[in-house]
Protein backbone atom coordinates (compact mmCIF):
# COMPACT_ATOMS: atom_id res chain seq x y z
CA UNK A 1 0.00 0.00 0.00
CA UNK A 2 1.39 3.44 -0.88
CA UNK A 3 1.77 6.17 1.73
CA UNK A 4 -1.24 8.14 0.51
CA UNK A 5 -3.52 5.13 0.87
CA UNK A 6 -2.21 4.46 4.40
CA UNK A 7 -3.40 7.90 5.51
CA UNK A 8 -6.71 7.60 3.66
CA UNK A 9 -7.38 4.21 5.28
CA UNK A 10 -6.64 5.62 8.75
CA UNK A 11 -8.89 8.63 8.12
CA UNK A 12 -11.70 6.37 6.87
CA UNK A 13 -11.38 4.32 10.07
CA UNK A 14 -11.62 7.48 12.18
CA UNK A 15 -14.70 8.75 10.33
CA UNK A 16 -16.45 5.38 10.47
CA UNK A 17 -15.67 4.78 14.17
CA UNK A 18 -16.90 8.25 15.13
CA UNK A 19 -20.22 8.20 13.30
CA UNK A 20 -19.46 10.72 10.56
CA UNK A 21 -21.54 10.68 7.41
CA UNK A 22 -18.93 10.82 4.65
CA UNK A 23 -18.06 9.87 1.12
CA UNK A 24 -14.61 8.80 -0.06
CA UNK A 25 -14.19 10.69 -3.35
CA UNK A 26 -10.47 9.95 -3.80
CA UNK A 27 -11.28 7.69 -6.75
CA UNK A 28 -13.72 10.14 -8.34
CA UNK A 29 -12.13 12.08 -11.25
CA UNK A 30 -14.49 15.03 -10.62
CA UNK A 31 -12.54 15.76 -7.41
CA UNK A 32 -8.98 15.14 -8.62
CA UNK A 33 -8.40 18.63 -10.03
CA UNK A 34 -9.57 20.08 -6.70
CA UNK A 35 -7.38 17.67 -4.67
CA UNK A 36 -10.17 16.45 -2.39
CA UNK A 37 -10.33 12.94 -0.90
CA UNK A 38 -13.42 13.10 1.33
CA UNK A 39 -16.66 14.99 1.68
CA UNK A 40 -18.44 14.83 4.99
CA UNK A 41 -21.51 16.22 6.60
CA UNK A 42 -20.83 18.88 9.21
CA UNK A 43 -21.75 17.84 12.74
CA UNK A 44 -22.27 21.50 13.64
CA UNK A 45 -24.14 23.04 10.70
CA UNK A 46 -26.86 20.94 9.09
CA UNK A 47 -26.61 20.43 5.34
CA UNK A 48 -23.07 21.88 5.21
CA UNK A 49 -20.52 19.82 3.34
CA UNK A 50 -16.92 19.80 4.53
CA UNK A 51 -14.12 18.73 2.21
CA UNK A 52 -10.89 17.06 3.32
CA UNK A 53 -7.65 16.14 1.58
CA UNK A 54 -5.44 13.53 3.26
CA UNK A 55 -1.67 13.88 3.06
CA UNK A 56 0.65 11.20 4.46
CA UNK A 57 4.22 11.82 5.60
CA UNK A 58 6.78 9.25 6.74
CA UNK A 59 9.49 11.80 7.63
CA UNK A 60 7.55 14.23 9.83
CA UNK A 61 8.30 12.15 12.94
CA UNK A 62 12.04 12.56 12.29
CA UNK A 63 12.14 16.14 11.01
CA UNK A 64 9.38 17.72 13.10
CA UNK A 65 8.27 19.60 9.98
CA UNK A 66 5.34 19.72 7.62
CA UNK A 67 6.31 19.49 3.95
CA UNK A 68 3.87 21.72 2.05
CA UNK A 69 4.44 20.84 -1.59
CA UNK A 70 4.18 23.77 -3.98
CA UNK A 71 6.13 22.46 -6.99
CA UNK A 72 6.50 19.07 -8.69
CA UNK A 73 6.50 17.58 -12.15
CA UNK A 74 2.73 17.86 -12.63
CA UNK A 75 1.34 20.73 -14.73
CA UNK A 76 -0.57 22.18 -11.75
CA UNK A 77 2.47 22.11 -9.51
CA UNK A 78 2.26 20.92 -5.92
CA UNK A 79 -0.94 20.35 -4.00
CA UNK A 80 -0.63 23.65 -2.15
CA UNK A 81 -1.38 25.51 -5.40
CA UNK A 82 -4.64 23.78 -6.30
CA UNK A 83 -6.06 21.97 -3.27
CA UNK A 84 -9.54 23.34 -2.64
CA UNK A 85 -10.32 21.20 0.42
CA UNK A 86 -11.49 22.98 3.55
CA UNK A 87 -9.12 20.91 5.67
CA UNK A 88 -5.92 18.93 5.20
CA UNK A 89 -5.70 15.79 7.33
CA UNK A 90 -1.88 15.61 7.49
CA UNK A 91 -0.93 12.13 8.69
CA UNK A 92 2.28 11.25 10.54
CA UNK A 93 2.53 7.60 9.49
CA UNK A 94 5.06 6.59 12.16
CA UNK A 95 3.30 8.18 15.14
CA UNK A 96 -0.21 7.49 13.79
CA UNK A 97 -1.17 11.12 14.37
CA UNK A 98 -3.33 13.39 12.23
CA UNK A 99 -2.79 17.14 12.24
CA UNK A 100 -6.02 18.71 11.02
CA UNK A 101 -5.03 21.84 9.13
CA UNK A 102 -7.42 24.61 8.13
CA UNK A 103 -6.43 25.13 4.49
CA UNK A 104 -7.44 28.80 4.43
CA UNK A 105 -5.41 29.52 7.59
CA UNK A 106 -2.45 27.65 6.09
CA UNK A 107 -2.58 29.90 3.01
CA UNK A 108 -2.86 32.99 5.22
CA UNK A 109 0.18 31.85 7.24
CA UNK A 110 2.30 31.17 4.14
CA UNK A 111 1.21 34.44 2.47
CA UNK A 112 2.27 36.39 5.57
CA UNK A 113 5.56 34.52 6.09
CA UNK A 114 6.59 33.25 2.64
CA UNK A 115 9.99 34.94 2.59
CA UNK A 116 10.90 33.58 6.03
CA UNK A 117 9.86 29.97 5.40
CA UNK A 118 12.54 27.48 4.39
CA UNK A 119 12.10 25.60 1.15
CA UNK A 120 13.50 22.19 0.30
CA UNK A 121 13.56 19.72 -2.56
CA UNK A 122 12.46 16.19 -1.76
CA UNK A 123 12.33 13.00 -3.80
CA UNK A 124 8.93 11.53 -3.06
CA UNK A 125 7.22 8.67 -4.92
CA UNK A 126 9.86 8.64 -7.68
CA UNK A 127 9.55 12.34 -8.48
CA UNK A 128 11.11 15.55 -7.25
CA UNK A 129 8.98 18.00 -5.29
CA UNK A 130 9.72 21.35 -3.70
CA UNK A 131 7.95 22.40 -0.56
CA UNK A 132 7.77 24.81 2.32
CA UNK A 133 9.29 23.41 5.51
CA UNK A 134 7.15 24.46 8.46
CA UNK A 135 7.76 23.20 12.01
CA UNK A 136 4.91 21.22 13.54
CA UNK A 137 5.16 23.57 16.51
CA UNK A 138 3.66 26.27 14.27
CA UNK A 139 0.04 25.86 15.26
CA UNK A 140 -1.76 28.91 13.88
CA UNK A 141 -3.34 26.76 11.15
CA UNK A 142 -3.65 23.43 13.04
CA UNK A 143 -7.20 23.16 14.39
CA UNK A 144 -7.14 19.63 15.85
CA UNK A 145 -5.02 16.55 16.48
CA UNK A 146 -6.26 12.97 16.15
CA UNK A 147 -4.16 10.25 17.76
CA UNK A 148 -5.00 7.02 15.93
CA UNK A 149 -3.11 4.93 18.52
CA UNK A 150 -5.95 5.69 20.93
CA UNK A 151 -8.67 4.74 18.43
Amino acid sequence: MNYGKVGEAAFTKYLRNNGYKYEDVSGNPEYWHRDIDFTLESQIEEEKEITVEVKSDSLISKTGNFFIEFENSHPNGGWYNFCEADYIAYYDINNKLFYIIDNEKLHDYIDANEFRIQRRWCRCANEWSQGYIIPTTTTSFVVAYINMEER
